[in-house]
């Protein structure tokens, strides 16, 4: 309702004097005609919106999944106990300049 009401909120602007708040009141709000789906289009909005909603929350679980997987490789790598095909040498020590 907050969204539909901003939408029109240069046309209620005519209702308040220049430079003043423009208050709503109850009456003034009641007049006006809100268009909206008829019940099968709301339920395949709805549909569409938890098929997207779901979707979301499998991408958020694999990316969790993938950080975690992440944060393994990072501590095998750098404890030596994972190394790539080809390099078998020590790791070097060096100071930080």
């Amino acid at each position: 309702m907050f969204t539909w009401l901003l939408h029109f909120q240069a046309q209620w602007q005519k209702y308040g004097q220049p430079g003043s708040q423009v208050n709503l009141n109850a009456d003034l709000v009641a007049e006006q005609t809100i268009p909206h789906p008829n019940s099968d289009e709301q339920n395949k909005i709805s549909e569409f919106f938890k098929t997207l909603d779901d979707l979301i929350a499998a991408c958020e679980r694999k990316t969790e999944l993938l950080k975690k997987r992440k944060s393994y490789y990072l501590q095998q790598i750098f404890s030596q106990r994972l190394r790539f095909k080809g390099f078998t040498q020590s790791w070097q020590e060096r100071k930080l300049g």
